[in-house]
Order: C-alpha cells, then structure tokens, then sequence
C-alpha cells in the first residue's frame, strides 16, 4: 500500500530547483516517518512512495526521479536483488539505502556497488536525512559528470584520425588507439608492449630516445612496417602526462609529403616551360633571318647547286619553326594532336642530314690541313 504523494506523473517536468523522491518502503510505519520528515522540506522536494519492487520498477518506465530512498527487504524482493533491479532500472539515479540494524552489512555492499549512501533506521532526524539526500545526489551527479568526461575522452581517443599512444620510459606501448596501430600496420592488441622504434631506420632511433628529455616537442620519422611500407609520421610529444607516461600524437603525412612533391615537380615543369617559351620567341627570330637570307640566295642563285643549297637551308629553317612551335605549345600547356609518323621520309632526311655534315665536317678537315700544310 502506498501513502500519499505530491508527485503526479508530469512530475519530471518541475522546475529545476524541485528534486523528484521515490521512496521504496514496505513498512507503513516506517514510510510515515520518512514522509513527515520530507515534508518539512515540501518547497525542495516531491515524492512518491511504493511498496512493492514491481511497483517501483514499472513507475521508473515513466518518471525519471532524481533520488531513490530504497529499502532493501520488501514484500517480493530482498537483499541485493532488490538494488541491483532498481539500479538497473534508474542508472542514473542517485540511490540511497534505507537498512536495518541486521542487514548493515549488505546497505555498506551495495554503495561499494553503486548506492550513494546508506542509512540505518531508526537512527536519523530530519537533519540528518535531508543532508543524506543532498550528499547523494550530489555525488551522484559528481559520478555522472566524471563517466561523461571519461566517455567523452575515450570516444576522442578511439576515434581520432590521428595516432595516439602512451609510452613508458623505456619506449614500451601502454597504450594506443587504432590509427596508430594502422600506421604500423598491426592491429591495435599487437601494438600495446612494443616499442614503437622497432620499426624506425637505425639512424632515427638516437632521436627518439631524446624525445623524453625534451619534455614536449615535434619531430617528423619514417616509420617502415612489417610489409615493407614507408610512412612519414609527424609525432608531436608531451612527457610526463603522467609519472613514467608519455603522450604522443602521431599524423601520417606520406600523402601530403607525395602532393608537396608534386607540386614541386609542377612547378619544376611550369619554369621549364616559360623557359622554353622565352627560348622558341627568341629561336624565332633567328629562324626569320635564316629565312629571308635564304629566300634571297634562292632568288640570286646563279647555278643549280646555289639553289638546292638554298632550298635545304630554307627546308631546314621550316622544320626548326615546327620545332618551335612545338615548344610554345609545351610552354602554353596546350594540347597537341597525334599524327602519323612517315618513318621512310624520316630516315630520307636523316640521311640527307648526315650527308651534309660529313660533307662540311670534311671541307673543314681539307681547309684545317691546308692552313697547316701552310
């Protein structure tokens, strides 16, 4: 039988300052005394009483209080069953155990469990009990606070993109989280005990094992897997987070070190490429001079042999204007378009080429022997 309540089930929605009571008490005479306790602070709580487990199990589905004074003995539940299945039911619920004179030792098992407190019957006034309550939910939440942050710190821990581990001071792995383990390419359980130097070049290691004098700093190493594979890891390192314990910060930077590369190597081909357009502009000129001489000799030659000679320089010059061209569009990043190659008209001119410089290469061996003979 449950007495009277100044709790109805809209009750979560009171003002803040308001806290929520349940009191599980099968004992009329004992829930009278806790009542008229309570009401002398009617303008800081509300309450609700039940008597049985069932009771209060189905009441939690629909009002979230903010304190739970429990019994532990009741009509159907006793002992440490009766908590466990209302702090199951309410974890997050600051309980308070109401124990009797013979069963104190299970009230001082269940705060080791997770109860807030426990108070012996019979022995509390109004002080006392209300000073309970505030204690318990205080705590309770003080131990909601620190599961959140802990929570919320080891969700960061597991989840961040970069590598984070913990190592004592002979360089061992207490402990990381799963991007580091994939930057060395095992799985996170294989990591924890090994020394993560094992798997840098031997000229690094002096480095490393500095890292720990340096109190907090950042360095860049390459770390070779099992598989053979090189990262570049930048590791940023605090020591002493803890007595013996060192944080490190691991970001693989392989990826950005390869486009760093190729932007170098860009920009590497863009100079190149202003150069050989300033070189075809200039080349141009020159090939313009060449040109007009030989349309010249072309007009004047006197002979046919002036005038094949002409017309070779004159063939020549055009193809070094292809050539030219060629380079401006390598420097305008233009786009060039395939053509089919005539091999036997290549090989025509090659020979023809070889044929004038082994001709000219022997005039000038003649002339050089003459002004020696002289």
């Amino acid at each position: 039988m449950a007495l009277h309540s100044n709790i109805n089930e809209t009750a979560s929605l009171a003002p803040m300052a308001m806290r929520n009571i349940l009191l599980v008490e099968d004992s009329l005479l004992d829930a009278r005394f806790i009542i008229g306790l309570l009401k002398g602070a009617a303008d800081e709580f509300r309450w609700r009483h039940v008597g049985q487990l069932s009771e209060a199990l189905l009441l939690l589905q629909s009002i979230r209080f903010d304190i739970i004074l429990l019994d532990l003995n009741l009509e159907d539940s006793l002992g440490y069953e009766t908590f466990s299945k209302i702090q199951t039911a309410a974890p997050s619920t600051a309980i308070l155990v109401l124990s009797a004179s013979d069963d104190e030792d299970l009230a001082i098992r269940t705060v080791r469990e997770g109860a807030q407190d426990y108070l012996v019957k019979g022995s509390f006034d109004r002080r006392l009990l209300l000073r309970a309550i505030h204690y318990a939910y205080e705590r309770k939440q003080a131990e909601e606070a620190l599961r959140q942050s802990e929570a919320t710190v080891r969700s960061i821990f597991e989840n961040s993109l970069d590598g984070i581990v913990i190592i004592e001071n002979q360089g061992h792995c207490v402990e990381a989280n799963a991007a580091a383990a994939g930057i060395v390419g095992l799985l996170r359980e294989d990591l924890i005990g090994r020394r993560l130097f094992e798997f840098l070049a031997p000229d690094q290691e002096g480095e490393w094992l500095n890292l720990p004098a340096s109190g907090t700093g950042r360095s860049r190493f390459w770390f070779r897997r099992d598989d053979g594979v090189k990262r570049l890891v930048d590791c940023g390192f605090s020591a002493n987070i803890q007595p013996g314990r060192h944080l490190m910060v691991l970001h693989d930077i392989t990826e950005q070190q390869n486009l760093e590369e190729r932007l170098r190597q860009s920009q590497k081909m863009e100079a190149v490429g202003q150069l050989a357009g300033g070189v075809a502009h200039d080349f141009n000129n020159i090939l313009g001079i060449i040109m007009s001489y030989s349309e010249l000799l072309q007009l004047t030659a006197e002979d046919g042999a002036q005038q094949f000679r002409a017309e070779r320089i004159m063939s020549a010059a055009e193809k070094a204007t292809g050539l030219t061209k060629q380079l401006l569009a390598f420097s305008r990043r233009q786009m060039t378009t395939p053509r089919l190659l005539d091999l036997g008209m290549v090989m025509a001119e090659i020979t023809n080429m070889v044929e004038v410089l082994a001709t000219s290469a022997a005039v000038q061996l003649k002339i050089h022997v003459q002004e020696e003979n002289l």
